[in-house]
Protein backbone atom coordinates (compact mmCIF):
# COMPACT_ATOMS: atom_id res chain seq x y z
CA UNK A 1 0.00 0.00 0.00
CA UNK A 2 1.50 3.33 -1.08
CA UNK A 3 1.74 5.65 1.90
CA UNK A 4 0.51 8.54 -0.26
CA UNK A 5 -2.84 6.80 -0.64
CA UNK A 6 -3.55 7.24 3.06
CA UNK A 7 -5.52 10.40 3.74
CA UNK A 8 -3.27 12.79 5.72
CA UNK A 9 -6.34 14.03 7.62
CA UNK A 10 -6.96 10.48 8.81
CA UNK A 11 -3.35 10.14 9.96
CA UNK A 12 -3.51 13.45 11.84
CA UNK A 13 -6.81 12.51 13.49
CA UNK A 14 -5.53 9.10 14.57
CA UNK A 15 -2.28 10.61 15.86
CA UNK A 16 -4.32 13.03 17.97
CA UNK A 17 -6.47 10.15 19.23
CA UNK A 18 -3.37 8.14 20.14
CA UNK A 19 -1.80 11.08 21.97
CA UNK A 20 -5.00 11.58 23.96
CA UNK A 21 -5.63 7.95 24.96
CA UNK A 22 -1.99 7.37 25.96
CA UNK A 23 -1.58 10.60 27.95
CA UNK A 24 -2.65 9.29 31.36
CA UNK A 25 -0.66 6.07 30.99
CA UNK A 26 2.54 7.87 29.99
CA UNK A 27 2.24 10.22 32.96
CA UNK A 28 2.07 7.35 35.43
CA UNK A 29 4.09 4.48 33.92
CA UNK A 30 7.67 3.87 32.84
CA UNK A 31 6.75 1.10 30.43
CA UNK A 32 5.68 1.98 26.88
CA UNK A 33 2.05 2.33 25.84
CA UNK A 34 1.13 -0.59 23.57
CA UNK A 35 -1.15 0.10 20.61
CA UNK A 36 -2.09 -2.87 18.45
CA UNK A 37 -3.08 -2.28 14.82
CA UNK A 38 -4.57 -5.27 13.02
CA UNK A 39 -6.59 -6.23 9.98
CA UNK A 40 -6.62 -8.59 7.04
CA UNK A 41 -3.60 -8.94 4.71
CA UNK A 42 -3.40 -5.89 2.48
CA UNK A 43 -5.43 -3.62 4.75
CA UNK A 44 -2.63 -1.08 5.19
CA UNK A 45 -1.35 -1.95 8.67
CA UNK A 46 2.33 -1.32 7.98
CA UNK A 47 1.77 1.89 6.04
CA UNK A 48 -0.60 3.42 8.58
CA UNK A 49 1.63 2.36 11.49
CA UNK A 50 4.66 4.01 9.87
CA UNK A 51 2.78 7.22 9.16
CA UNK A 52 1.41 7.34 12.70
CA UNK A 53 4.86 6.74 14.14
CA UNK A 54 6.36 9.52 12.04
CA UNK A 55 3.58 11.94 12.97
CA UNK A 56 3.95 11.23 16.70
CA UNK A 57 7.73 11.63 16.49
CA UNK A 58 7.43 14.94 14.64
CA UNK A 59 5.83 16.31 17.78
CA UNK A 60 7.75 14.41 20.47
CA UNK A 61 11.17 13.67 18.96
CA UNK A 62 12.79 10.62 17.39
CA UNK A 63 12.23 7.26 19.09
CA UNK A 64 9.38 8.51 21.28
CA UNK A 65 7.19 6.22 19.18
CA UNK A 66 8.40 3.05 17.50
CA UNK A 67 6.74 0.52 15.19
CA UNK A 68 7.09 -3.23 15.72
CA UNK A 69 5.79 -5.95 13.42
CA UNK A 70 4.54 -9.45 14.16
CA UNK A 71 6.56 -10.80 11.20
CA UNK A 72 9.59 -11.63 13.33
CA UNK A 73 7.59 -14.41 14.97
CA UNK A 74 7.21 -16.48 11.82
CA UNK A 75 8.40 -20.03 12.37
CA UNK A 76 11.67 -20.53 10.50
CA UNK A 77 11.80 -22.47 7.25
CA UNK A 78 13.77 -25.18 9.04
CA UNK A 79 10.98 -25.50 11.58
CA UNK A 80 8.33 -25.75 8.84
CA UNK A 81 10.30 -28.52 7.13
CA UNK A 82 10.01 -30.62 10.29
CA UNK A 83 6.23 -30.23 10.60
CA UNK A 84 3.95 -33.17 9.63
CA UNK A 85 3.05 -31.67 6.22
CA UNK A 86 5.87 -29.28 5.29
CA UNK A 87 4.65 -28.75 1.72
CA UNK A 88 1.30 -27.52 2.98
CA UNK A 89 2.95 -25.40 5.68
CA UNK A 90 5.03 -23.56 3.08
CA UNK A 91 1.90 -22.97 0.99
CA UNK A 92 0.12 -21.64 4.09
CA UNK A 93 3.04 -19.63 5.44
CA UNK A 94 1.59 -16.53 7.03
CA UNK A 95 -1.40 -18.39 8.48
CA UNK A 96 -1.69 -18.51 12.29
CA UNK A 97 -0.21 -22.01 12.60
CA UNK A 98 3.02 -20.82 10.98
CA UNK A 99 3.68 -18.26 13.73
CA UNK A 100 5.30 -18.83 17.11
CA UNK A 101 2.45 -17.33 19.10
CA UNK A 102 3.95 -18.45 22.44
CA UNK A 103 7.15 -16.49 21.78
CA UNK A 104 5.14 -13.49 20.62
CA UNK A 105 3.10 -13.51 23.82
CA UNK A 106 6.16 -13.85 26.05
CA UNK A 107 7.98 -11.04 24.21
CA UNK A 108 5.03 -8.69 24.68
CA UNK A 109 4.98 -9.60 28.35
CA UNK A 110 8.67 -8.68 28.56
CA UNK A 111 7.91 -5.32 26.99
CA UNK A 112 5.11 -4.74 29.49
CA UNK A 113 7.67 -5.43 32.22
CA UNK A 114 9.96 -2.58 31.19
CA UNK A 115 10.74 -0.22 34.06
CA UNK A 116 13.64 1.81 35.44
CA UNK A 117 15.69 -1.32 36.22
CA UNK A 118 14.65 -3.50 33.28
CA UNK A 119 15.08 -0.98 30.51
CA UNK A 120 15.59 -3.03 27.34
CA UNK A 121 14.02 -5.93 25.47
CA UNK A 122 15.45 -7.54 22.32
CA UNK A 123 12.87 -8.04 19.57
CA UNK A 124 12.96 -10.10 16.34
CA UNK A 125 12.45 -8.86 12.79
CA UNK A 126 11.80 -10.63 9.47
CA UNK A 127 14.40 -10.53 6.70
CA UNK A 128 12.60 -10.71 3.36
CA UNK A 129 15.78 -11.49 1.44
CA UNK A 130 16.13 -14.82 3.25
CA UNK A 131 12.42 -15.18 4.10
CA UNK A 132 13.20 -15.93 7.74
CA UNK A 133 13.11 -14.15 11.11
CA UNK A 134 16.19 -12.52 12.61
CA UNK A 135 16.28 -12.96 16.37
CA UNK A 136 17.12 -10.08 18.72
CA UNK A 137 17.45 -7.63 15.83
CA UNK A 138 15.84 -4.61 17.50
CA UNK A 139 16.26 -3.04 20.91
CA UNK A 140 13.04 -1.88 22.56
CA UNK A 141 13.52 0.34 25.59
CA UNK A 142 11.50 2.39 28.03
CA UNK A 143 12.69 5.42 26.04
CA UNK A 144 10.20 4.27 23.38
CA UNK A 145 7.15 5.69 25.10
CA UNK A 146 4.60 4.49 22.54
CA UNK A 147 4.92 1.20 20.68
CA UNK A 148 2.72 0.55 17.66
CA UNK A 149 2.60 -3.20 17.08
CA UNK A 150 1.01 -4.33 13.83
CA UNK A 151 -0.02 -7.76 12.63
CA UNK A 152 -2.82 -9.77 11.08
CA UNK A 153 -3.89 -11.76 14.12
CA UNK A 154 -3.83 -9.34 17.05
CA UNK A 155 -7.63 -9.51 17.38
CA UNK A 156 -8.05 -13.19 16.56
CA UNK A 157 -10.60 -14.89 18.81
CA UNK A 158 -8.79 -18.22 19.00
CA UNK A 159 -6.80 -19.92 21.78
CA UNK A 160 -3.47 -18.24 22.57
CA UNK A 161 -4.20 -15.36 20.20
CA UNK A 162 -6.86 -14.13 22.64
CA UNK A 163 -4.11 -13.96 25.26
CA UNK A 164 -2.00 -11.84 22.90
CA UNK A 165 -4.87 -9.41 22.31
CA UNK A 166 -5.30 -8.92 26.06
CA UNK A 167 -1.81 -7.39 26.37
CA UNK A 168 -2.52 -4.25 24.35
CA UNK A 169 -3.53 -1.00 25.99
CA UNK A 170 -5.61 -0.19 22.91
CA UNK A 171 -6.47 -2.27 19.85
CA UNK A 172 -7.46 -0.87 16.45
CA UNK A 173 -8.86 -2.84 13.50
CA UNK A 174 -8.59 -1.67 9.89
CA UNK A 175 -11.65 -2.32 7.72
CA UNK A 176 -11.21 -2.60 3.96
CA UNK A 177 -13.08 -4.39 1.13
CA UNK A 178 -11.56 -7.85 0.88
CA UNK A 179 -11.16 -7.68 -2.91
CA UNK A 180 -9.20 -4.42 -2.64
CA UNK A 181 -6.91 -6.00 -0.06
CA UNK A 182 -6.40 -9.21 -2.04
CA UNK A 183 -5.44 -7.28 -5.17
CA UNK A 184 -2.82 -5.40 -3.17
CA UNK A 185 -1.47 -8.66 -1.76
CA UNK A 186 -1.27 -10.27 -5.20
CA UNK A 187 0.67 -7.30 -6.59
CA UNK A 188 2.93 -7.33 -3.54
CA UNK A 189 3.82 -11.01 -4.04
CA UNK A 190 5.09 -10.24 -7.55
CA UNK A 191 7.02 -7.15 -6.47
CA UNK A 192 8.65 -9.15 -3.67
CA UNK A 193 9.53 -11.90 -6.18
CA UNK A 194 7.60 -14.46 -4.15
CA UNK A 195 5.66 -15.19 -7.35
CA UNK A 196 6.93 -14.84 -10.91
CA UNK A 197 3.75 -13.30 -12.37
CA UNK A 198 0.21 -12.27 -11.49
CA UNK A 199 -1.30 -15.60 -12.50
CA UNK A 200 0.88 -17.47 -10.02
CA UNK A 201 0.33 -14.76 -7.44
CA UNK A 202 -3.47 -14.94 -7.63
CA UNK A 203 -3.29 -18.70 -7.10
CA UNK A 204 -1.19 -18.16 -3.99
CA UNK A 205 -3.30 -15.24 -2.78
CA UNK A 206 -6.58 -17.12 -3.09
CA UNK A 207 -5.19 -20.31 -1.55
CA UNK A 208 -3.55 -18.67 1.45
CA UNK A 209 -4.12 -14.95 1.99
CA UNK A 210 -7.84 -15.02 1.25
CA UNK A 211 -8.31 -17.91 3.70
CA UNK A 212 -6.38 -15.97 6.33
CA UNK A 213 -8.49 -12.87 5.69
CA UNK A 214 -11.72 -14.83 6.01
CA UNK A 215 -10.48 -16.40 9.25
CA UNK A 216 -9.68 -12.97 10.67
CA UNK A 217 -13.04 -11.49 9.70
CA UNK A 218 -15.05 -14.40 11.09
CA UNK A 219 -13.11 -14.66 14.37
CA UNK A 220 -12.68 -11.11 15.69
CA UNK A 221 -12.64 -10.58 19.44
CA UNK A 222 -15.38 -8.37 20.84
CA UNK A 223 -13.02 -5.94 22.57
CA UNK A 224 -11.74 -3.83 19.69
CA UNK A 225 -11.31 -0.23 20.79
CA UNK A 226 -11.48 1.44 17.37
CA UNK A 227 -12.46 0.31 13.87
CA UNK A 228 -10.97 2.39 11.07
CA UNK A 229 -12.31 2.54 7.52
CA UNK A 230 -9.48 2.28 4.99
CA UNK A 231 -9.69 3.00 1.27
Amino acid sequence: MNKYLVNPKLVNKLAQDLAQISKSHLSNNLRPYLLGICGIPGSGKTTLSELLKDRINEVNGDNFCSRLAMDGFHHTKDYLRQMPDPVEMFKRRGSPITFNVDLFYSKLQEIKGLDAENGEVLYPTFEHEIQDPVQDDLVVSNKNRILIIEGNYLALNLPKWRDVSSLFDNLWFLNIPIETAMERVAIRHVKAKICKDMMESWIRTNYNDRKNAQLILSNKINKIDKEIEME
